[in-house]
């Protein structure tokens, strides 16, 4: 990967690896989704990003995890034994956070435990957020961050969500995962930019393409001010929303702006919720 995150913007990431995923599990009982192994790659999800995320000189990596707990962080800690990723130290560059029994209750609530992580600074100006279960291409990753870095010297100081045309050929790919639903943007436009209005599930099936579809990515950029606004909303039940698309849409919304970045539709990410997603996944990068 060419382009490199200069520290300066102090970036860091957090990976969300807690949930149990249910749609898998019957092929993976013994471990974590993060933790399946693409056979074409040699890598778990899970290392393969974290390899990709270090080799773009990310300030810190923040592991959310939580089912299976136990296993998670043996296997996080093996890979620093032995030495099986470059610049991969504990509690330096690389920190797991443990959602207990959080992770239960929805995505959401996982993501909130790095409000309670003793390693976590909120002086890092800016975090992105992504599932543990998803594989990016390189080219998308540098694309993101360089939409990222054009909205920083715009002194966009909100948080932005990246989305891509669905067009036939990616509802074609879908269904022949048997994945059905996805998430979908809704764009609202005002003078020279885009400020997400909503963010809905649809299903593919039932859609017709009189109008754009806008497949959201799964990647939230945010400045440390989002954080901080929901840790010091003390008149907010969080308890109300299970995913972080549930709190955006319900109350963040409301009296906030979050911007929108459209990414070339041809930038692929690959998310391993079924046996079918695994198995498009090895015969995509058995092509490559």
């Amino acid at each position: 990967m060419k382009e490199k995150v200069k520290n300066y913007n102090k970036l860091s990431l957090i990976i969300l690896c807690a949930g149990e995923g249910k749609r898998i599990q019957k092929f993976f009982p013994k471990i974590p989704k993060s933790l399946i192994k693409i056979k074409k790659l040699d890598k778990s999800i899970v290392e393969y990003t974290i390899t990709q995320f270090l080799n773009l000189n990310f300030n810190k990596i923040y592991l959310i995890y939580g089912y299976k707990a136990n296993i998670f962080i043996n296997y996080i800690k093996d890979l620093e034994s032995k030495n099986k990723i470059e610049n991969f130290h504990l509690n330096n560059s690389i920190f797991p956070v443990n959602a207990e029994k959080n992770y239960k209750k929805g995505p959401f609530h996982s993501f909130l435990e790095i409000l309670n992580e003793p390693n976590f600074i909120f002086d890092d100006n800016f975090f992105l957020l992504i599932p543990g279960d998803t594989l990016f291409e390189n080219e998308l990753l540098n694309t993101i961050l360089g939409c990222i870095k054009e909205k920083i010297r715009e002194n966009a100081n909100m948080p932005i969500i990246f989305y891509r045309e669905f067009d036939k050929n990616l509802i074609e790919i879908y269904k022949l995962k048997k994945c059905y639903s996805i998430s979908a943007v809704n764009i609202l436009k005002q003078k020279n930019h885009e400020f997400l209005k909503s963010i809905e599930k649809i299903d593919i099936k039932s859609k017709k393409l009189e109008e754009p579809i806008f497949q959201m990515i799964p990647v939230y950029f945010f400045p440390s001010k989002f954080l901080k606004e929901i840790r010091d909303s003390i008149d907010i039940n969080l308890g109300d929303y299970s995913n972080l698309r549930e709190f955006i849409n319900s109350l963040y919304l409301k009296e906030k702006k979050i911007l929108t970045c459209k990414i070339n539709k041809s930038l692929n990410f690959f998310e391993v919720d079924t046996i079918e997603d695994l198995q498009f996944l090895e015969a995509h990068y058995k092509v490559k």
